[in-house]
């Protein structure tokens, strides 16, 4: 599955000034997708860092896209335990930390919430660009004015 998040901003306000820096692949598009990747990276959920690095080597930097292509990215992103439609149950396990689901079986979706490890990232859970974007938006916008003056000055 894959996870696509706009990593646009609403920049309407300095579109007026800074047209010419706003568009895809720019300077100014190629800074947010990099300051976004870098402060999104604790929200993720961390296990052995494949979420991580599907980011990085998905994410093409200047699209306004970020990227995680892995079998469950949208699983872990939604956050909700998908179960077997006849046994009811998440996967099917040997004891010994290996997992599996019978194969050809489409899940089903339930209300329960998935628990989240967040060990490595304290911030880990469901939904995290839209928590990174509520929990970052002021100081991003900052970052990304102050970094469209200084493109405005090199132009």
């Amino acid at each position: 599955m894959i996870v696509k998040i706009d990593a646009k901003l609403d920049l309407k306000p300095l579109e007026a000034k800074y047209k010419r820096l706003m568009f895809p692949g720019g300077k100014l598009q190629k800074f947010i997708d990099a300051t976004v990747m870098k402060g999104i990276d604790p929200y993720i959920p961390y296990k052995f860092g494949v979420l991580r690095k599907s980011l990085i080597l998905n994410t093409k930097i200047g699209s306004g896209m970020l990227e995680w292509k892995t079998p469950y990215a949208r699983y872990l992103y939604y956050g909700k335990l998908m179960v077997d439609p006849i046994t009811h149950k998440g996967a099917f396990t040997d004891g010994q930390g290996h997992f599996w689901s019978r194969p050809g079986v489409s899940k089903t979706l339930t209300d329960r919430d998935l628990v989240f490890n967040t060990y490595h990232n304290q911030r880990a859970g469901a939904l995290w660009a839209e928590r990174y974007k509520t929990d970052n938006l002021n100081s991003l916008s900052m970052m990304v004015r102050k970094e469209a003056g200084q493109l405005w000055k090199t132009t």
